[in-house]
């Protein structure tokens, strides 16, 4: 890419509020919408506890089967993982205890949604701040490095004509490869920076719907091709 294009990568940061930024980032964030699931199931079981029948406890269980010493054949290893809900009609004390570890499990993932909401905020505010800065040195670097090269080039066609001193060249030459690799390491850091924001406004799941849309669509066409031939 051009590393010095007016229309670069991340320029729509830059054209973005930081509101906008955030309506992407919460749109996009897989953890978020996944906390915003469990909260949504847990407030379920919160209503189907406070109609007082019906006694909601969810369990995650792990096991793991390992073969005897003794070298049974028929006996064979293998791990089992899963989530389950336990739907019991219930006396009213038991029925207390699911609406209070319901309410709580309501609470964490409320709790754990708005966290990360605060996160991404942080994070966005912080990062449109950082790229909007190094954007700014990397223009004051871009004009200082055209004009040092522009000082050079006449120190060199004075040289050449007799009117300059090789040093005088020497340093030019000198000072423009140094503001120029200034300038590439400012670039450096600012797509850095550019990366980040992509991650915090989850713009990768977003390409990634796109690629699967587009394959999706490729393996349809692939697939009515075989079936017609």
């Amino acid at each position: 890419m051009d590393l010095y294009s007016d229309d670069f990568h991340g320029s729509k940061y830059l054209l973005s509020t930081p509101e906008d930024l955030l309506d992407r980032a919460l749109g996009n964030d897989v953890e978020l919408q996944v906390m915003k699931i469990a909260r949504d199931n847990a407030r379920l079981k919160v209503r189907l506890a406070e109609r007082g029948k019906w006694d909601i406890i969810g369990r995650i269980f792990g096991s793991y089967d390992f073969e005897s010493s003794g070298g049974n054949p028929s006996r064979k290893r293998g791990y089992q993982a899963g989530i389950a809900f336990s739907i019991e009609r219930n006396d009213p004390k038991l029925l207390m205890l699911s609406l209070k570890r319901a309410q709580a499990e309501e609470r964490r993932f409320t709790a754990l949604a708005d966290y990360r909401q605060r996160q991404l905020e942080n994070e966005i505010d912080r990062k449109l701040g950082q790229a909007s800065n190094m954007r700014g040195v990397v223009r004051e670097l871009k004009l200082s490095r055209d004009s040092r090269r522009s000082v050079f080039e006449e120190k060199r066609t004075a040289y050449l004509d007799g009117d300059e001193s090789l040093d005088n060249v020497i340093r030019a030459r000198g000072e423009l490869f140094s503001t120029e690799r200034d300038l590439l390491e400012s670039l450096d850091d600012f797509f850095d920076v550019i990366i980040d924001l992509d991650e915090a406004s989850g713009a990768y799941f977003a390409q990634l719907e796109d690629e699967l849309e587009r394959f999706k669509k490729l393996s349809t066409e692939v697939a009515e091709e075989a079936a017609g031939n």
